[in-house]
């Protein structure tokens, strides 16, 4: 098993639900941008793919270690898009641009 897999993921901060039956299922090279307006779930469902905020409801299959993640701020270098700054982690870890980026995936997080 070399992929992440979430299934009915649901999270909350007391009594806000920030996430709801969350289903991801990603293999290689697949690549996922989470994107949404602030407040939505982003940063909470990659602290919990990464481990950093424990698992209340659903299960998450994660084979990947170490996980790293980009922040939107201040960690990026403004004169450059998104891809020029993710491919400055590629190239520190000697990971060919083209392994990652053959697949693209986009899931937009609503938020009420």
């Amino acid at each position: 098993m070399n992929r992440l897999i979430i299934q009915n993921l649901h999270h909350r901060f007391g009594l806000v639900e920030v996430l709801s039956d969350i289903n991801i299922n990603l293999a290689p090279p697949e690549t996922l941008a989470i994107v949404g307006p602030s407040g939505c779930g982003k940063s909470t469902l990659i602290n919990l793919i990464a481990g950093l905020l424990p698992l209340e409801q659903g299960q998450i299959q994660q084979p990947y270690k170490p996980i790293a993640y980009m922040f939107q701020n201040p960690g990026l270098l403004p004169w450059k898009n998104g891809f020029d700054n993710l491919d400055l982690v590629l190239r520190a870890r000697r990971i060919p641009k083209e392994n990652v980026m053959r697949a693209s995936v986009v899931m937009r997080m609503p938020c009420d």
